[in-house]
């Protein structure tokens, strides 16, 4: 069985919790400068809502694996949109994006975002999109790379060439600036 790698492109920051004194229980929080009202440490709408995503890691290879076995080289990624009521129930889930088009993963994906369950939220509705990368052993090394890049979990190349890199800025010349493509 090919070794499957499926990549979650959503980050966040890790929440701090409060400190506990261990003698008698007491949770301190450190107040903010200049009197400020200190941060919440509770975990915010966004941050609850991406880690579910986080965590159907499982549910997403299930649906990679039938798939992978009729085409061994599937590589690809989707992006999924939902709309989260305010009890966390998903309603027109859909592919805000998707590079593979195997209709059978496509609906198994779809269903178990559906299935998930959110947590309620502290607003009416929210939208949310998340992108899963589907990868195997099979897939060259170049592509999951690019797919990385794109998804910001990895930074581009440092040592590539300027003169490709799109956001590089442009090289200045005898009479002043110029691009090269």
């Amino acid at each position: 069985m090919p070794n499957i790698l499926l990549l979650l492109a959503c980050s966040a920051s890790p929440v701090k919790s409060p400190q506990a004194n261990g003698t008698d229980g007491l949770i301190h929080i450190s107040t903010a400068p200049d009197g400020e009202a200190p941060r919440s440490t509770a975990m915010s709408d966004k941050d609850r809502v991406f880690a579910v995503f986080r965590s159907s890691q499982e549910a997403m290879v299930e649906c990679y694996l039938p798939a992978l076995a009729l085409n061994p080289m599937l590589y690809g990624e989707m992006v999924v949109g939902v709309t989260l009521n305010g009890a966390g129930e998903v309603s027109e889930p859909e592919f805000v994006f998707a590079t593979i088009s195997d209709e059978s993963m496509r609906a198994c994906v779809l269903a178990k975002v559906t299935d998930l369950a959110f947590p309620q939220l502290q607003r009416e509705s929210v939208k949310a999109s998340y992108p899963y990368l589907f990868t195997s052993d099979r897939t060259p090394p170049e592509v999951v790379r690019a797919l990385k890049v794109r998804h910001g979990l990895i930074p581009p190349d440092p040592t590539a060439n300027p003169e490709q890199d799109p956001n590089a800025e442009p090289q200045q010349g005898q009479n002043g600036w110029y691009e090269t493509w």
